[in-house]
């Protein structure tokens, strides 16, 4: 079944549904005047030439506090013993040289170098779990926490 068959069936039965009740679409109220819906927007979207009506919340990304440290040469060791890491080396590869980096047990880690924390990257403590960001990604999603005095 297309999802343009599977609309227009959707419509075939409501319109049926209304009709069998003595009520056309013109009865329904918009969807964004009910009361269940205060907080939502109500756009609506086209698909392959029908109206649909789409329902959206806002929500805000939940904050959080974190420990984080910044990698650099001379805290490499003490980081490490922070988070329970271990200093590895990625070796020679393709014409580069090799880089030290902190082995980090990271909870579901997406990929190798979620794990890596090379100089410049940020280890991150949060409950009694760590993750390792890039010096790019840290700043665009952490600002220091501010102190009121």
């Amino acid at each position: 079944m297309t999802l343009r068959f599977a609309l227009e069936l959707e419509r075939a039965v409501v319109d049926y549904l209304l009709q069998s009740h003595g009520l056309t679409r013109a009865d329904i109220p918009p969807i964004n005047t009910l009361p269940h819906t205060k907080n939502r927007a109500s756009h609506c979207v086209e698909r392959d030439g029908i109206p649909m009506s789409v329902e959206t919340t806002k929500f805000l990304r939940k904050s959080f506090p974190v420990d984080a440290v910044q990698v650099d040469p001379t805290n490499m060791k003490d980081v490490a013993k922070w988070c329970g890491g271990k200093i590895m080396d990625d070796g020679e590869k393709e014409g580069h040289l090799s880089r030290e980096y902190i082995k980090v047990r990271v909870a579901y880690p997406v990929g190798d170098r979620q794990t890596q924390a090379y100089l410049g990257d940020w280890v991150l403590k949060s409950g009694r779990s760590f993750k390792v960001y890039t010096n790019s990604a840290f700043q665009k999603s952490f600002v220091k926490e501010s102190v009121d005095a």
